[in-house]
């Protein structure tokens, strides 16, 4: 077996295996490469003439290895720069002034940490088995990353991905802009939900927006079969990954996963069925104006009781220059959500709560979603 790279360029009809494919390099380099993963010997990678994996794997982590390798293979600093991100530790590589969200990744990662435990084992295994594939061609690629780039990236990190308990920090500074240029708090919301979605686009909002997708029972096709036909509106570029992915009795999925992670699943199909999803604007979000309590210092009023607003400190690291420096921020936060403004000289404190249901809640279930006993037939 010489030591190439040619699988990326394979047809489908030509096999090669993970574990040659993930330890391959010129022979000189390969003396001096990490050792194999063991989730390199338990997964398959083929791809066909124009570069789509197929991933076959003996377990969910081995094919969620596979996944994280080969789209660093074919978008590598996307994806590395998303879990340096998640992590909180941009300002870390690149200084003060890539730290601003930072403050609340850190905030995230915690709570990763924190609810990791409560995560369905498939979605642990899933969640690690990324990790290693990123931290395994990060190994073996550092020239294309900054010097010292992280290679101990774990579930931890790309569960991260999926928290999503700050609010966005454009969508907040709108809402504010509104509020103080005059609109009441419903009217500022208003706005901000519908500049945040729209923001990258000057065309004006119509009925035309959005996405579609249509499902066609086998009696109203002239084939006698079902059709399901997606129309996402949105760009090739928007962040698709197509791949299949295929675990014997667990998971058959061809579809387009998201760049950077192995979930975000937005529609595919397998022999026995397909799914889509659509782009929509619900409200999951609202605004609340707490009342101060006027005789005691950081407590606000709720159905008359008072109670202590929480204060949070948060430390990050930055590179300042040749060396590192830290900067610490105090943030509060209340049951309802963190406090987005404590307005001056006034009795109103303003917090935000998401009635989304969480990523990392969604998440638990992914791999189960996929599953040969999800529903009758094959998934």
């Amino acid at each position: 077996m010489t030591a190439t790279r040619s699988h990326i360029i394979t047809p489908l009809v030509s096999s090669v295996t993970a574990a040659f494919l993930l330890t391959t390099a010129v022979s000189a380099a390969a003396q001096t490469a990490p050792a194999v993963p063991d989730y390199a010997r338990q997964v398959e990678i083929r791809r066909t003439t124009h570069g789509v994996p197929h991933i076959k794997a003996e377990n969910l982590a081995a094919a969620a290895y596979a996944l994280g390798y080969v789209q660093l293979e074919d978008y590598g600093a996307r994806v590395a720069m998303g879990l340096l991100r998640a992590r909180g530790e941009m300002g870390r590589w690149f200084g003060r002034d890539s730290m601003d969200g930072d403050f609340g990744a850190q905030r995230e990662y915690a709570l990763a940490v924190e609810n990791y435990a409560r995560l369905e084992q498939p979605t642990r295994d899933v969640y690690e088995g990324f990790a290693a594939g990123v931290n395994r061609y990060i190994e073996l690629h550092r020239a294309e990353y900054p010097a010292g780039m992280p290679t101990d990236f774990s579930g931890y990190d790309v569960a991260s991905l999926h928290i999503g308990d700050t609010p966005p920090t454009a969508r907040i500074r709108r809402f504010l802009a509104a509020v103080k240029g005059g609109a009441s708090i419903a009217e500022a919301m208003e706005d901000s939900v519908t500049s945040a979605l729209f923001a990258s686009s000057d065309e004006p909002v119509t009925a035309e927006d959005g996405s579609n997708a249509w499902a066609l029972a086998p009696t109203r096709t002239t084939s006698g079969r079902a059709i399901l036909l997606r129309n996402p509106h949105l760009a090739w570029t928007s962040g698709y990954y197509e791949a299949h992915m295929t675990v014997s009795g667990v998971m058959d999925f061809y579809g387009d996963f998201r760049i950077g992670g192995p979930f975000g699943v937005i529609g595919g199909f397998n022999k026995d069925l397909g799914w889509s999803t659509t782009n929509n604007a619900p409200d999951l979000d609202e605004i609340y104006a707490l009342d101060v309590d006027p005789a005691r210092a950081d407590r606000y009023l709720f159905d008359g009781t008072s109670l202590p607003l929480e204060r949070e400190l948060t430390t990050v690291t930055y590179r300042n220059g040749p060396g590192l420096s830290t900067e610490t921020r105090e943030s509060w936060r209340t049951p309802l959500g963190p406090v987005i403004w404590r307005i001056t000289n006034s009795s109103a404190t303003i917090t935000r709560r998401s009635t989304a249901l969480s990523k990392s809640e969604a998440s638990r279930h992914s791999p189960r979603a996929h599953s040969t006993g999800a529903l009758p037939g094959r998934w």
